[in-house]
């Protein structure tokens, strides 16, 4: 529910989201309240990216000043069902933001999407520092699990940098890079 994820971003001052599987008839950029929506369209409802941006969540000060988001500082640079990437200039902060859901390995789309990968991952480059949340789809051969504090188990997942590298040497090569995904716990 929409809402629900909504009401626990501002409960929890969550600057940003991404979501994949936003299933948006269009792509489009919209005001909801204090969020930006910015989405990529999905096809016959299917797939479709999404990135939430919380405007009353600062993303750093200028002179002591606090530095917000609003709609005029985000622009979508490139959109499709499974990929959405943004622009950010605010203040002096320039910024890409990505939402990207790749299909599974046994996906017809499989290889056209990782092969097409790293013009996508240029464009995001190409801005500045990336930020964002990916689901790659991609099954990990993890190690060890780690302890967490509370005996909390947090598993890796993020495809380790091998893995990527056979698909995409961009995203390894990017220095300025924090991509997340979903943590199993």
């Amino acid at each position: 529910n929409r809402s629900l994820i909504r009401g626990a971003m501002k409960n929890c001052s969550v600057f940003a989201i991404c979501i994949q599987e936003g299933r948006a008839k269009k792509c489009s950029k919209r005001k909801w309240g204090e969020f930006v929506v910015c989405s990529s369209a999905a096809v016959k409802g299917q797939y479709g990216c999404e990135i939430w941006i919380n405007s009353c969540v600062a993303i750093g000060t200028v002179d002591g000043e606090f530095v917000y988001v609003s709609a005029d500082d985000v622009s979508i640079i490139y959109h499709a069902p499974r990929a959405l990437i943004i622009a950010v200039r605010a203040g002096p902060f320039c910024f890409a933001m990505v939402s990207f859901h790749a299909p599974h390995a046994s996906s017809p789309q499989f290889s056209e999407w990782w092969e097409g990968f790293p013009k996508i991952w240029a464009i995001a480059l190409g801005v500045g520092p990336v930020v964002g949340g990916v689901d790659f789809n991609h099954q990990l051969k993890c190690p060890p699990i780690v302890p967490f504090v509370g005996g909390i188990r947090l598993l890796p997942s993020a495809p380790s940098a091998a893995a990527v590298a056979t698909y995409a040497p961009e995203l390894v090569a990017a220095s300025q890079c924090v991509l997340t995904s979903s943590i199993a716990v």
